[in-house]
């Protein structure tokens, strides 16, 4: 018996859209470790429409409101005293354009791939090649998105260092105010017996009072600052130690772990849940070396509203549309979008020459926002008041 390969499972990747579609969100949608963003992201609810000019521009808002006081004594008939009113505040970007290293397979290859087929009928082999590959381009679009939204939220700023690509500063910058910068105190966090806790607390609580702000707040601090100095610094160790012996709890003496720490500080006054940011990416160098790269800058910690920090914002692929009413009649391409459309994954059947090519893309446009940047405060450990 010859089976057709043309039927087969990994030839309809290239020919229908809807096939490919249901077989890469069935199979990837949990598959990596790399989306941190999804923890302090969440996804626009709709996709940012592309101009004329080939631009894709966002606006975030967000909406302040005045600090509550106690109200002025007045003589009757007198005027009140005019005040500041609610504001709304936005900034405005472009939304980039990202790309993972294609898969390429040549005809030479897509032949042994049919004759085997046609001779056993099986395709599992092909299949899990495929996706063994697919799987790291789909974690570098997480990754990517990990990566931006890590500096955004530490620094207020997003720069492109990473990639063999186009490398730019600022592509994206929230206009988080001059006042939301801050230092560590009178000492810096490396010094171990900084009064770390109560450093964070005068933060919060002189920055609530400035801002007339009573919602739920959280602080954000790297992993790496946490180890190297948050679970070192003495007022930390003592903290945790007096805690766990008021409660009766069990307690070895200078052995502090994430959970010890997160039920002490708890119970720390006027100050609101620290939570510990884990992120890291990898980037490849235009000569092919692996350097790491992590977007949280390690001495910046954060304090704003609980929940997300932000949006991700995202454009649908221009490719798609263009090539729906001007694609080359010798050319097919199909489309899988992911993650409700921040990216997608585009298979392209092309010639080369004599012969076809076939090609598999991940490609983004998207981008974080910081939705509530007028209350985004950021502390500089490394600077002393």
């Amino acid at each position: 018996m010859k089976y057709n390969f043309d039927n087969s499972r990994f030839a309809r990747l290239w020919t229908e859209s809807a096939y490919l579609r249901k077989f890469i969100i069935d199979l990837f949608p949990t598959l990596n470790n790399d989306a941190w963003w999804k923890t302090r992201y969440a996804k626009a609810a709709n996709p940012t429409m592309k101009n004329a000019d080939g631009t894709r521009l966002y606006s975030v808002s967000s909406m302040t409101k005045p600090a509550t006081s106690l109200m002025d004594m007045r003589t009757d008939y007198s005027e009140s005293i005019q005040g500041d009113g609610a504001d709304a505040k936005s900034y405005t970007g472009s939304i980039p354009s990202f790309s993972a290293e294609s898969i390429k397979e040549d005809a030479f290859q897509r032949e042994y791939k049919q004759k085997y087929f046609e001779q056993f009928g099986d395709d599992g082999e092909f299949l899990n090649q495929l996706l063994g590959t697919l799987q790291s381009r789909i974690a570098s679009a997480h990754s990517t998105l990990s990566n931006m939204g890590a500096q955004l939220a530490s620094t207020g700023k997003i720069s492109v260092d990473f990639g063999r690509g186009v490398k730019m500063a600022n592509i994206a910058e929230a206009p988080i105010p001059a006042e939301n910068f801050k230092k560590a105190g009178a000492k810096v966090w490396t010094d171990t017996t900084a009064l770390l806790l109560d450093q964070m607390a005068k933060i919060e609580q002189d920055w609530r009072m400035a801002n007339g702000y009573d919602g739920a707040l959280a602080w954000h601090i790297s992993r790496n600052m946490f180890y190297n100095n948050v679970m070192k610094n003495t007022q930390v160790k003592d903290w945790v130690k007096q805690f766990r012996q008021l409660n009766d709890k069990p307690y070895v003496d200078g052995l502090i772990t994430e959970q010890l720490f997160s039920e002490a500080i708890g119970e720390f006054p006027n100050l609101s849940p620290i939570y510990i940011e884990n992120e890291s990416q990898q980037s490849k160098t235009i000569e092919g070396a692996v350097t790491k790269k992590q977007g949280w800058k390690d001495t910046n910690v954060v304090l704003c509203p609980a929940g997300n920090f932000g949006e991700i914002v995202y454009s649908n692929l221009a490719e798609e549309s263009l090539f729906s009413a001007f694609g080359a009649n010798d050319v097919t391409k199909v489309f899988a979008p992911m993650e409700g459309g921040i990216f997608s994954v585009v298979n392209t059947t092309r010639n080369k020459g004599d012969y076809k090519e076939f090609t598999t893309e991940v490609l983004m446009n998207a981008i974080p926002t910081l939705t509530n940047f007028p209350y985004h405060v950021i502390v500089d450990t490394a600077a002393t008041e």
